[in-house]
């Protein structure tokens, strides 16, 4: 249908015209012919009578690669090598477009994604960089999210059925910590739990409200491995839940009964904090006034190792500043879940790339190349 000349419009349209410039604003790649009709009647109506400012046009789009090596990785928390290795191992399809019809190129996807994550920025000032709308970089930014986590999740959700995970890994981990403690007890993790702050929400805040950090949060539970990759992550939950409560819920004992045992039948543990329960698959300090040298000994060795998980936590919230930011979590109007679970997984990534953390020059053993972990 051919667009016809713009309407005259009277004051009684003002409210008609500061839509349609909203429209114009936020979704200016897709407007139909009566969005044209109603934003040249706008533009018309606003030069005639000078009392609407139209908002500024959105730059044009840059080469993000033109940006020299310092900046691109404190922009993206990666090399411009390493997002391509990233990109190309994630699998993604070569172009996105959303149900309003935005498209976008994976690789560009990918850069707003890790960009968003990186810092706590407004996606008012993200426009100059990417060259598109705040409508535009949220609808990009919140697809990318679901999809890397539907397409990988399973890595952090059940990593004893993966396949970088099951060749010889469990192996090396026993005996990383074995050489690191000079303990004998074939455990090859430490499990811990992390309460994230996030905004007072408007319904349910009881069960949100953590008395111990005396704020709203939620919960999550994460194995890390000598390598320093996370690989279990169970939640987000209630922020007032119990370690031991998210543990029971989590399923994680139970996939450890199943995958987790020597040919023999030997469990093998993870080492937690004393929240735990004791059981064949979680190993603890001991407890009480009356303990030996030797458990003191113990105590001592497998405690200072276990301060790993606390490592891998507080990358997570080194590198990606959105999920540390109280203001931006909010519970039942955003997927805050989703924004701690994806850092986790980036986290790894970034991990594996750069051949190693902390943690696993701590106890002595890389982490599995980008193709075996995604596999």
């Amino acid at each position: 249908m051919a667009v016809q000349a713009p309407v005259a419009l009277a004051d009684a349209d003002v409210a008609e015209v500061l839509l349609g410039l909203f429209v114009l604003e936020h979704d200016e790649d897709n407007l139909d012919d009566e969005d044209l009709l109603l934003l040249c009647a706008a533009v018309e109506f606003a030069d005639a009578h000078g009392i609407l400012t139209l908002p500024q046009a959105i730059p044009a789009r840059p080469d993000i690669f033109q940006l020299d090596d310092v900046d691109f990785l404190k922009r993206f928390r990666f090399t411009r090598r390493q997002v391509c290795w990233v990109h190309a191992a994630l699998a993604l399809p070569p172009s996105f477009t959303a149900p309003c019809r935005t498209s976008w190129s994976s690789m560009e996807g990918l850069l707003i994604l890790l960009r968003r994550m990186a810092y706590a920025a407004r996606l008012s000032d993200l426009c100059t960089e990417f060259g598109r709308s705040t409508s535009s970089l949220s609808k990009i930014f919140n697809i990318m999210l679901v999809w890397i986590w539907n397409r990988w999740g399973q890595l952090l959700a059940n990593p004893f059925l993966q396949p970088f995970f099951m060749a010889n890994r469990v192996a090396d981990y026993r005996q990383a910590v074995s050489d690191k403690t000079r303990v004998d007890l074939s455990v090859w993790g430490f499990i811990d739990g992390t309460v994230r702050p996030i905004c007072r929400p408007e319904r349910h805040q009881r069960e949100f409200y953590n008395g111990h950090k005396r704020t709203h949060a939620m919960k999550f539970q994460a194995v890390v491995a000598p390598d320093g990759l996370i690989v279990h992550l169970y939640g987000p939950v209630e922020g007032r839940r119990h370690d031991a409560g998210v543990l029971g819920e989590s399923g994680l004992l139970n996939q450890m009964a199943a995958h987790m045992n020597s040919p023999t039948g030997v469990p093998y543990p993870v080492y937690g904090d004393p929240a735990y329960p004791l059981s064949p698959y979680i190993q603890k300090a001991y407890l009480g006034a009356a303990v030996t040298p030797n458990q003191q000994r113990f105590n001592t060795s497998m405690n200072s190792a276990r301060i790993c998980v606390e490592w891998a936590f507080g990358d997570i919230v080194s590198l990606w500043k959105y999920v540390d930011t109280k203001k931006q979590q909010k519970m039942l109007l955003q997927p805050v879940g989703l924004y701690y679970q994806v850092g986790a997984l980036m986290t790894n990534l970034r991990n594996i790339v750069r051949y190693g953390n902390k943690t696993s020059k701590h106890f002595g053993i890389s982490p599995p190349s980008l193709e075996e972990y995604l596999q």
